[in-house]
């Protein structure tokens, strides 16, 4: 199913949404409607079994007729949360697509609420990324469409999007909508995360141990200790840092003879060297690049080599490793070796 699709559908379902009071306090409907989105809809993994009727939500289940057309005619289930100063409807479908909808708030102050949720959820190591920011137009209006890529360690990679209308006499101003990243989007965003780590730490420091030492640390990655960097290091002498997050377990070997190797557990082998592949020198960067024969050893290890020319003199050697062996101790290896 495409939940992009789905984020987008599922707004027209609150027009239906019918309440008597008003919202008097758009700020506090936007803060009220964030801390529901992020305990309920984040913190909570969209779990339906973690709903509380008691806490400071006072969320009440909407009977199946009534939950319908949130749900956009899925599976899943409704709340309804009667805040101090507006009415809301927590909705969850079987398919993990997590939603808000708010029925009266302020456009500028629910969008900043909403990012403020993304980028928590991001913290200091993670990020967010916008890839949409359109107007749609709908029966009764238009709506902005704002829709984020987020990726935080604690919590996880997410697709959210927020839809909102300045127009308040319509039946609803906001629906903030989260769904756990498609398997397809996720392998990229590991992918992408690998090359980005590669060039980050070894290209741009040109191997240099101690800017890699800095980079490192500021990065949150931690320093392994001997007998577990001995692994990476191959019995040559070095050090070795790691970063574990929900995209999975790094580790940057930087050897004293100047190789700087990145190493990824679990990662599709293929989109690894595909995406490699796509980062190697374009011609008119005044660098020009001399693929080696690829050898494979009797376990499935792939090994290919990359001279990088500039001025016809070597300067830099790029190795790409990749198994398919789910119990190798890596799936993809990128070194450098600057001459």
């Amino acid at each position: 199913m495409n939940k992009t699709i789905s984020l987008a559908s599922c707004i027209c379902a609150f027009w239906l949404f019918q309440s008597a009071a008003f919202a008097i306090g758009n700020d506090r409907n936007a803060d009220f409607a964030a801390r529901l989105f992020f305990e309920q809809c984040i913190a909570f993994h969209a779990n339906p079994t973690s709903i509380n009727a008691d806490n400071d939500f006072h969320l009440a289940p909407l009977a199946a007729s009534k939950a319908k057309p949130f749900l956009n005619n899925q599976t899943g289930k409704a709340w309804e949360a009667l805040g101090t100063f507006g009415n809301f409807v927590l909705t969850i479908h079987d398919n993990g697509l997590c939603s808000v909808h708010i029925r009266h708030v302020d456009s500028i102050a629910i969008k900043e609420a909403f990012l403020w949720d993304l980028n928590y959820i991001a913290g200091k190591s993670g990020e967010v990324t916008q890839t949409d920011d359109k107007q749609l137009k709908f029966k009764y209006g238009l709506l902005h469409q704002y829709s984020y890529q987020v990726f935080g360690e604690k919590f996880g990679a997410y697709i959210a999007t927020l839809h909102s209308t300045t127009n308040n006499t319509e039946q609803f101003q906001a629906v903030m909508s989260i769904a756990p990243l498609p398997d397809a989007l996720f392998t990229r965003r590991q992918t992408e995360h690998a090359m980005q780590r590669f060039l980050q730490i070894c290209m741009n420091t040109l191997t240099a141990p101690q800017m890699i030492r800095d980079i490192a640390e500021r990065n949150g990655f931690r320093r392994l200790l001997p007998p577990a960097a001995a692994m990476f290091l191959s019995g040559a002498d070095g050090e070795v840092w790691a970063e574990q997050n929900k995209l999975g377990n790094y580790a940057i070997a930087i050897h004293t003879d100047g190789i700087c190797t990145l190493f990824v557990r679990k990662i599709d082998a293929g989109k690894l060297e595909t995406a490699f592949r796509s980062w190697m020198p374009p011609k008119d960067s005044g660098f020009i690049w001399i693929e080696n024969p690829q050898t494979q050893d009797t376990l499935g290890l792939k090994t290919t080599g990359y001279n990088i020319m500039k001025n016809n003199f070597l300067f830099a050697t790029w190795v790409l490793s990749t198994s398919v062996n789910e119990n190798a101790n890596f799936q993809g290896a990128i070194s450098m070796k600057k001459y």
